[in-house]
């Protein structure tokens, strides 16, 4: 028994248990015997909950498939390619079938069905009612299309980037807080090197950027540098993504210097007009290849030196 909720994520999970609280879950392969007390939230290929079971609230599950044959207290909300019922359900179903597969979209309703409330979904057909299911409440089919047209794929498709450029500017913009509040010294020294030598920073990162695959490569001949190898490759991929960062923290200094404002401000500036840059078609990535190259030869350098301090 388990007194409150269930969290759980693998290939194959099956409950056969109690939970007094709610079950949430992820796999491929989920099966359900015993008592849930309150709710299902749950993704994966196949969720089964067989006779016996019980379900005191709702189920909330996105999969290719559904089979209900226990009682549920409360509402089905799902996404699903089939689904069947073989049991009451003390709410309302709302379904949306298919998937986008027109061929795995099948909605059954077996003679022990009882839905409470509302029967509410979208699928490529209408379910088969079997004789002797209830729906005590309304029964509404919408028709599902076959395909998206292309404005509504690219309206998609912009929407993604637009989603994934947003993440990406304040991941940047909290990992440019990170550096000036918690190793200022290391922010000052970088951007003093970029200051210095701009072209010079930025052929030790192009050379950087070359030798350390390289290396790695070669490490990964000889087999026992796999380790060493690996960590090259990962360091290189760290140090470009802080490079980034370091190229908004300098173009912020710049902007500050000139009009007094605060870093935090100064380095939301800096981030936009490098976000703003890298946006102009064809010219744009180049100048940001180059800051962010920048950047890392200054970062190389200053880790040189740090090596030597060291010896």
């Amino acid at each position: 028994m388990v007194a409150g909720d269930l969290f759980a994520a693998g290939n194959t999970i099956d409950v056969t248990g109690e939970v007094q609280g709610s079950l949430r879950v992820v796999g491929s392969s989920i099966t359900i015997n015993g008592k849930v007390g309150r709710n299902i939230l749950s993704a994966g290929n196949n969720l089964m909950i067989n006779d016996g079971a019980t379900i005191g609230g709702h189920i909330t599950f996105a999969g290719a498939g559904l089979i209900v044959n226990a009682p549920v207290g409360g509402e089905i909300q799902a996404a699903v390619g089939d689904m069947v019922l073989n049991s009451t359900v003390g709410g309302d179903v709302n379904l949306q079938m298919g998937n986008g597969n027109k061929e795995k979209s099948h909605l059954l309703l077996s003679p022990k069905s009882v839905i409470s409330g509302d029967l509410n979904y979208k699928s490529f057909a209408q379910a088969e009612i079997q004789a002797g299911a209830q729906i005590l409440g309304k029964t509404n089919y919408t028709p599902m299309e076959i395909a998206k047209s292309k404005p509504q794929i690219y309206a998609f498709l912009g929407t993604l980037a637009l989603a994934f450029g947003i993440f990406g500017f304040l991941s940047l913009l909290l990992m440019g807080l990170i550096i000036i509040y918690l190793v200022p010294k290391m922010a000052d020294r970088v951007c003093a090197s970029m200051k210095e030598a701009p072209w010079k920073n930025v052929g030790i990162g192009f050379v950087g950027l070359v030798t350390i695959p390289v290396a790695a490569i070669i490490l990964f001949v000889t087999i026992l540098g796999i380790p060493l190898g690996m960590i090259l490759l990962f360091g290189l991929c760290v140090a470009m993504y802080l490079s980034k960062a370091f190229v908004a923290i300098a173009i912020g200094r710049l902007i500050s210097d000139r009009f007094h404002i605060h870093k935090i401000f100064s380095l939301i500036f800096g981030l936009l007009l490098f976000t703003i840059v890298g946006l102009i078609p064809i010219i744009g990535w180049l100048a940001a290849f180059l800051a962010t190259l920048w950047a890392f030869g200054a970062i190389l350098k200053i880790k040189s030196e740090v090596i030597k301090e060291w010896r």
